[in-house]
């Protein structure tokens, strides 16, 4: 009941911060955060992940950032590493924000932007190190809630997994966010049966839960 209440509150508080357009600098990036676009101002998950680059920068051929939102994971790597990378989103209007985003940034040249469910249209064996902060929390996906909401089952995060698993390359990385409401043995298990091999770089407190930044290995 604890932890039902603890979804229903939090759900609740992002769905109102994120419903607005903002402006924000974060990481030497200016960037646009249009209407109902997640927003990784003071989000716990984010800061985990850019933190995770500043000091790893893991040397990958093809790289690519899942469920970008507006932009600011694939952004700040394209711009630390002066590497490409692919941005996807499943939202066209998340896709057009990132895109205003690396332009406003002079980026537009690192970047490719694809509207993606996940790694889906990817062919198999060709990516070297997904990124990613995607919706985690174990509720029912709607309209308002879809930047946050992993499903019931976490079905977003097990074809995020799924298709990670079938792009990337032997001893390809997959980097990204959980919360410790996800259920985080469940996650380990979905790991391990798609052939990852993972540890838990950290984890840090968020409002009413842990964020902890996995990383995870192809095998």
């Amino acid at each position: 009941m604890l932890e039902k209440l603890k979804l229903k509150l939090l759900s609740s508080i992002l769905i109102c911060y994120f419903k607005r357009h903002q402006y924000l600098r974060l990481n030497g990036l200016v960037l646009a955060k249009f209407e109902s676009v997640f927003s990784p101002k003071y989000t716990v998950a984010t800061r985990l992940i850019l933190n995770y680059l500043s000091k790893h920068v893991p040397e990958r051929r093809v790289t690519a950032d899942v469920g970008t939102g507006c932009g600011v994971i694939g952004l700040y790597y394209a711009k630390e590493r002066r590497g490409f990378i692919i941005l996807t989103d499943i939202s066209i209007n998340a896709i057009r924000n990132a895109k205003e985003n690396a332009r406003s940034n002079k980026l537009t040249s690192l970047v490719d932007l694809v509207v993606a469910d996940t790694l889906m249209p990817f062919r198999r064996n060709s990516i070297g190190l997904v990124l990613s902060n995607p919706p985690f929390l174990p509720i029912k996906i709607n309209e308002r809630n879809i930047t946050i909401a992993a499903g019931e089952n976490l079905e977003t995060l097990r074809k995020l997994i799924l298709t990670a698993n079938q792009a990337l390359k032997r001893e390809g990385l997959i980097v990204f966010t959980i919360s410790t409401l996800s259920g985080i043995e469940e996650v380990k298990e979905i790991l391990a049966r798609n052939n990852l091999k993972f540890s838990i770089k950290t984890c840090r407190r968020g409002l009413f839960d842990r964020i902890c930044l996995i990383e995870a290995v192809k095998q």
